[in-house]
């Protein structure tokens, strides 16, 4: 008798699912089985919808270890698993070492450099920026809008036009070269002509 369209009440279920527990009870998978089930898990990929179910499904709900406190054997049983592992004790090979090493040494050199290969750590690094910076430093005019006062620094609100404000206003992070860089300061100094700061 086929049971396409029917449903079986919540009843029904539990102890069709009972049953099947007793069932289970005692009994083990074979290795065989095991590397059976092993092999039809493997290479298994879930749909975007699929995980997007399961994500909404665990919301909300505490993950199964919470509150759970492992007993005095069971931890001695994880500490004697790990020891001995490389990442839980001093158990790298010397060729490991190495090779981490390299790496680690290669991540430090690339942080300084960029993307011509020169920085501040090869030799005239720090020249060779700075007269970059003054050469773009040049290209820009320089026609003042108001006059000097004490404390006060020139500032470019564009590449010709100057404004003398407020050193700690200039001091704010900004480039002719980074646009939202320029429109945050030139911000600042608006609202200092204006007098709301």
């Amino acid at each position: 008798m086929s049971m396409l369209g029917k449903h079986q009440s919540e009843e029904t279920k539990r102890k069709i699912g009972l049953a099947n527990a007793i069932r289970g009870l005692g009994r083990k998978a074979s290795a065989e089985t095991k590397m059976k089930m092993s092999l039809a898990r493997k290479d298994r990929q879930l749909s975007i919808e699929t995980r997007q179910k399961m994500s909404l499904a665990r919301k909300g709900k505490p993950p199964w270890s919470f509150g759970k406190h492992l007993s005095e054997e069971t931890r001695k049983k994880i500490s004697a698993s790990l020891m001995g592992h490389p990442s839980t004790s001093k158990g790298h090979s010397e060729e490991t070492r190495r090779k981490l090493s390299i790496k680690a040494k290669a991540r430090a050199r690339s942080a300084y450099f960029n993307k011509d290969g020169k920085g501040y750590n090869w030799k005239g690094g720090k020249k060779a920026t700075a007269k970059k910076q003054y050469v773009r430093r040049r290209e820009l005019k320089f026609h003042p809008i108001n006059t000097y006062f004490d404390g006060s620094e020139a500032h470019h609100i564009d590449k010709e036009h100057v404004m003398f404000i407020p050193k700690e206003i200039h001091r704010t992070w900004h480039s002719q070269n980074k646009p939202a860089s320029m429109e945050k300061i030139n911000t600042k100094v608006y609202c200092w002509v204006l007098g709301v700061i």
